[in-house]
């Protein structure tokens, strides 16, 4: 484990947020194409992935948020070598995030500065956490990283600001228009990440290739499927 001494933001907090691994309730999308068994090896490979990037990146504290107790797969969270939880409040998930953010940032919690990602970007790395953490500690309220359908994979702030986590209508392509329509009647000064792609939907599958072939290989990924072209 690296020492916050030797971290780059030793104040702040990287967020995690992850489904379990439970099979049947992860990446339904891919169902077209994958099982459910291969669906599961897809999300636990795109989880592991995030969180070695995040935890060797030491630029800050990387905490797990998971949607049920650790406890419940304590095997894989094992695996990759999670060893700090968090439990998701129950409710949508703005609300979810939020709280995320409360419990994280003064004053109920110890950060300054908080960073909170899901699990489904492979492309997702170091140097953009890095920039959205120095574009707070550099002036802006709030970070944003786009994503290619229409939400977000990262987002980032140094107050919880409820009002960008309410009555957003998550899981559509309109989320992020309406996350940027709310930052402009809040006036808070925003940084934008690069735009990034989710791992979703079947068409999203040749993403995988972006992950190292040994993490794939741990999770048995069906190699051929990522080269269908008509998919």
């Amino acid at each position: 484990m690296v020492s916050l001494e030797m971290m780059k933001y030793p104040n702040a907090r990287i967020l995690q947020f992850a489904k379990s691994p439970q099979r049947g309730r992860v990446k339904t999308r891919l169902t077209p194409v994958l099982d459910d068994d291969q669906s599961l090896a897809v999300h636990q490979c795109l989880v592991d992935h995030c969180f070695q990037t995040l935890s060797r990146s030491r630029l800050a504290p990387l905490d797990l948020w998971l949607d049920k107790p650790a406890v419940e797969h304590k095997t894989f969270w094992s695996s990759i070598g999670a060893t700090r939880f968090n439990l998701q409040v129950a409710g949508d998930l703005g609300e979810r995030m939020h709280q995320a953010c409360c419990q994280t940032l003064k004053p109920q919690g110890d950060a300054d500065a908080l960073v909170l990602v899901g699990s489904d970007c492979p492309l997702l790395s170091a140097d953009v956490i890095d920039s959205a953490l120095a574009a707070l500690y550099g002036g802006a309220d709030v970070v944003f990283g786009p994503a290619t359908d229409g939400g977000y994979y990262l987002v980032g702030m140094k107050t919880p600001h409820q009002a960008l986590f309410s009555d957003v209508p998550w899981g559509t392509e309109k989320v992020y228009k309406v996350t940027l329509n709310r930052l402009s009647s809040l006036a808070l000064k925003l940084a934008e990440m690069p735009s990034l792609s989710d791992l979703d939907r079947p068409e999203d599958l040749p993403l995988m290739d972006k992950i190292p072939l040994s993490t794939r290989r741990q999770y048995k990924i069906i190699f051929n499927l990522l080269s269908i072209k008509d998919i």
